[in-house]
Formats: structure tokens, C-alpha cells, sequence
């Protein structure tokens, strides 16, 4: 049968040894920064993107593209664009609204096209009701460039979590705020605590049981040293005090 003093001892270190735990490893929300410079860095020496659509007959070509932080946390991606059908040729812009996604799998923050993307040539905008381009229908063209768009960016890691950040208690996480900084943006992700917190927190409230029990369920109320373990009583010890 367990001592009244071996109990209290291994209730002690079950209590220690779970808050312990619990200052290290548990983590109730995960920040981070992602600076526009480095988005720009990242996109810019691999933005060369051509296609064609075959349904409107015509082929583009995008390069140099910059990027723009937005009040929403958005991230806008403007770039030029060659546009040719024959031997007609126009030179624009592409305008993208990207959001920033992260994938639980890869624990990893990514951008992705929130609406399709926007052309502008001679100062209209594709989204305007008359603009027209060599008499073509152009949402074909424009469903082709926001899928290749959407393809080179869905590869393109921005920010990643790693071990120190997640800890062994981060299960699952989503993102709770996205907001401008001077720099870029500021992320904020909640976090649900895996089923080892729990495990945690049931061995501290045991280590608790097991001191309580001991000190009045067994024996008389207090300790003894009979043995002269230098193991005391704390009401003695604050009587002599």
C-alpha cells in the first residue's frame, strides 16, 4: 500500500510536470507577418506567363508584376499584358485581387484569385459593359488567363509554420484576422488544441486528487518524518515560521 508521503511526492510531480507542460506546449493562437517585399521577391523572377484561347483566338503574354497590399489585407497583383489575334496587338494591364489562403495539410499560407482577372487597355476595363476587343467575345480569354493565374499561384508557399510554432498541442487552425501593417500584413489564427491537452489537463487535476487524498484521507492530517527524510508537514513548517 502507497505511503502517505510516496502519494503526496507522485501527486506533486504528476501537478509539476503537467503545468509545466501546459506553460510550454500549449498555445491557444499562432501570429505571424508577411511582407509585401517578400510576396514581390517570390513572384517576380518566375512571373513569365503565356497562353492562348483557342475559343477566342487569342494569345497572351504577361510579365513584370507588382504588388500591392490593400486596406482589406487583400493582395492586388497588377502586371503588363501583350495581347495578339493575327496581326492585331494590344498592350495593357492585368489586374488580379488575390486573398490569402492557408492549407491545413501543408501548414503553409498561399494566394489565390478572389474574382477573375481584370484586363485594362486604352483605359477601359474589361469589367465595363463596352469594352470590346477586335469585335471578340473575351470571357473565354479571360476564363483562361484567371486558370493559369490561379495554377502558377497555388504552388507558390509564402509563409510556412513550423514546429515551434505549432507546438505538439496545435491541431486545427484557421485564420481569424488578416490586417494591413506598414510592411504588409499582420495573421492571427485560432487554434484548437489536440486531444494531448486534455490528456494534460486530466493529469494535473489527478496529480491534485492524489495530494488531497493523501494529506487527509490517509492516516492522520499532516506528515510525519519518522524516517527522517526531511519530508515536513507544511502547517508545521509555517507554525515554526
Amino acid at each position: 500500500m502507497f505511503g502517505k508521503q510516496l502519494l503526496f511526492r507522485l501527486g506533486l510531480i504528476a501537478l509539476i510536470l503537467s503545468s509545466l507542460s501546459i506553460i510550454i506546449f500549449k498555445v491557444d493562437e499562432i501570429s505571424m507577418n508577411i511582407t509585401r517585399s517578400s510576396v514581390q521577391g517570390l513572384l517576380e523572377p518566375l512571373f513569365f506567363i503565356d497562353g492562348q484561347s483557342e475559343e477566342a483566338h487569342i494569345s497572351y503574354e504577361m510579365v513584370d508584376p507588382m504588388v500591392t497590399v490593400l486596406d482589406t489585407g487583400d493582395m492586388s497583383i497588377e502586371s503588363n499584358i501583350t495581347l495578339s489575334s493575327g496581326l492585331d496587338q494590344e498592350w495593357g494591364k492585368v489586374v488580379l485581387l488575390t486573398t490569402l489562403f492557408f492549407d491545413a495539410e501543408t501548414k503553409s499560407f498561399y494566394l489565390k484569385l478572389a474574382q477573375d482577372a481584370k484586363l485594362k487597355i486604352a483605359g477601359k476595363s474589361s469589367s465595363d459593359a463596352d469594352f470590346h476587343l477586335w469585335n471578340k467575345d473575351i470571357a473565354p480569354l479571360i476564363t483562361a488567363i484567371t486558370a493559369q493565374l490561379n495554377a502558377f499561384l497555388e504552388d507558390k508557399e509564402l509563409y510556412s509554420l513550423h514546429d515551434k510554432e505549432l507546438r505538439i498541442q496545435a491541431e486545427d487552425l484557421s485564420i481569424r484576422s488578416i490586417t494591413k501593417t506598414e510592411s504588409g500584413v499582420h495573421i492571427v489564427m485560432d487554434v484548437r488544441q489536440s486531444i494531448s491537452i486534455i490528456i494534460t489537463y486530466f493529469i494535473m487535476f489527478l496529480g491534485l486528487m492524489i495530494i488531497i487524498f493523501a494529506y487527509f484521507f490517509i492516516g492522520k492530517v499532516g506528515f510525519k518524518d519518522d524516517e527522517k527524510l526531511g519530508f515536513r508537514d507544511p502547517h508545521t513548517l509555517i507554525k515554526r515560521k
